[in-house]
């Protein structure tokens, strides 16, 4: 759904500040060739994740953080209010345990009519084998890496639809 006027196809991609950097990578490594522009937060976690695979991809990217001296603590949501009203072809969304920004984030996307995929938690997602079920747990870079792999097929359908456009 890449804009007819601009030409451009910007992803918001927003998260908890815990996420590891691997599952926002991997998510993005399917948009390759297909996202012009990334907006995100100027936080830690999936936002230097992809601020950072921007960088990497020669992608361009505006950084919109929250401002802390005039919102106080309603600073993240009219943040967010403000990620949304920038405009986007796309929002993916990595929250992690409670994320209550990024929550409130995705209802703005979903309410505004941006196309919304929201990344599960790695400890929310088991990895399944033939003698047992595994907790993924962020500290555990392997099973961090076998969740990114199962998030990636888990989309695939929709990424691949994506890149076709």
């Amino acid at each position: 759904m890449m804009s007819e006027r601009s030409g451009r196809f910007r992803a918001i991609v927003i998260g908890s500040r815990f996420r590891p950097a691997i599952d926002v990578k991997t998510v993005l490594d399917r948009y390759n060739g297909v996202i012009t522009e990334i907006v995100t937060g100027g936080s830690t976690g999936a936002d230097a994740a992809s601020r950072a695979w921007a960088a990497d991809h020669g992608v361009s990217c505006k950084i919109i953080e929250p401002d802390w001296r005039h919102d106080g603590a309603s600073a993240i949501l009219n943040r967010n209010t403000e990620l949304i009203d920038d405009g986007a072809e796309l929002c993916l969304a990595f929250p992690m345990h409670d994320s209550t920004g990024t929550k409130d984030l995705i209802e703005k996307a979903i309410n505004a009519g941006i196309p919304t995929t929201v990344v599960d938690s790695p400890e929310e997602i088991k990895r399944s084998t033939h003698e047992r079920t595994i907790d993924v747990m962020p500290q555990d870079d392997q099973l961090i890496s076998m969740t990114s792999k199962h998030i990636a097929r888990k989309y695939q359908k929709a990424l691949d639809e994506l890149a076709h456009l």
